[in-house]
């Protein structure tokens, strides 16, 4: 059974509005720009495209990969949409960050977000230092929930972080061996 999702149109998107401090238009260009990335195969994440075809996402539009100015924002508006989905909900929620200013070259993209999530990461444990989820060879949790986290690089670099369900049928967490995975758009 292929993971693939035909992505023809993304669920409801009545949730969908530009996020603070984002330009209406450039956050639509963008969101369009995304959308059409997740509609070519070989998209990294498959399980992702469940996620955009029930509505179960957000896309924010932020400055600059990296930077100090774009942590807490990003993380900001994670948390506020982990807030508002459905706590233990066994379908697959993502949250997609695009950043207006690529970087120049994959080696300092790759830095940059690895660098982001780190500091994310590190903001996280502060904030809710009981909230990690703890799993052999699970890394990354934001608020609890685990995530796969890519990392795409085009017009706008990407941040999608892929949140698995928060556990199975056999109350074990989910694919924890795949976080961590990070691709590059071509």
């Amino acid at each position: 059974m292929s993971l693939e999702h035909p992505l023809t149109d993304p669920g409801p998107a009545r949730h969908l509005r530009p996020n603070v401090g984002a330009d209406p238009s450039a956050w639509a260009a963008a969101h369009a720009r995304f959308l059409a990335a997740a509609r070519r195969p070989g998209f990294p994440r498959p399980e992702a495209r469940a996620a955009l075809m029930g509505g179960r996402y957000r896309f924010g539009l932020f400055e600059e990969l990296g930077t100090r100015d774009a942590i807490g924002p990003v993380w900001s508006a994670l948390h506020r949409f982990l807030r508002q989905a459905a706590s233990g909900s066994r379908d697959s929620l993502a949250f997609v960050a695009a950043f207006r200013s690529p970087a120049a070259s994959q080696e300092l993209f790759d830095a940059l977000l690895w660098g982001q999530l780190q500091a994310m990461l590190e903001l996280d444990r502060l904030q809710y230092p009981r909230s990690a989820v703890q799993a052999p060879g699970l890394a990354a949790s934001f608020g609890g929930r685990p995530c796969v986290a890519v990392g795409l690089r085009g017009l706008d670099d990407l941040l999608v972080l892929d949140f698995l369900p928060t556990v199975t049928a056999h109350d074990t967490p989910a694919r924890p061996d795949a976080v961590g995975a990070r691709f590059r758009c071509v």
